[in-house]
């Protein structure tokens, strides 16, 4: 399986190598090869920090820290919410402030990702809006 591994990690290496010494005149093709450069290097990384977390797990036996694992390739901020029974639930965690009146003083996400409470919260205060306004109608 190590073997395995080292093949398709000089794969990677040699595609990135590839797309990084090749250029082209025209723009559309050149915004494509940048693309497919920086997304092979991204995945190349986490490709590499995956085999380091399931090497130190499964070959030295060592408990690896949830903020080293990595639940999912595509979305940086995934976490592992439940886990302990058969089915294991990944999402996003944020914690939500309310008073009396239901609106939404605060929230607060644990790994701080601006993009997800930023769109949550315009998500509430059309909420909001649309609750207020059938109201005073």
């Amino acid at each position: 399986m190590i073997r395995l591994h080292q093949y398709y990690e000089k794969q990677v290496t040699n595609a990135i190598e590839l797309s990084s010494s090749h250029h082209f005149t025209d723009e559309l093709l050149e915004s494509r090869r940048n693309v497919l450069h920086q997304t092979l290097t991204t995945l190349f990384a986490k490709m590499k920090q995956l085999s380091a977390v399931a090497y130190r797990h499964e070959i030295l036996a060592e408990e690896v820290a949830t903020a080293d694992k990595i639940f999912s390739l595509f979305e940086d901020h995934t976490d592992c919410i439940i886990k302990g029974s058969r089915e294991v639930i990944f999402g996003h965690k944020i914690n939500l402030t309310g008073g009396k009146s239901n609106i939404l003083l605060m929230v607060f996400n644990n790994r701080a990702i601006p993009q997800l409470v930023i769109t949550f919260v315009k998500h509430w205060i059309i909420l909001l809006s649309i609750m207020k306004s059938r109201l005073l109608l």
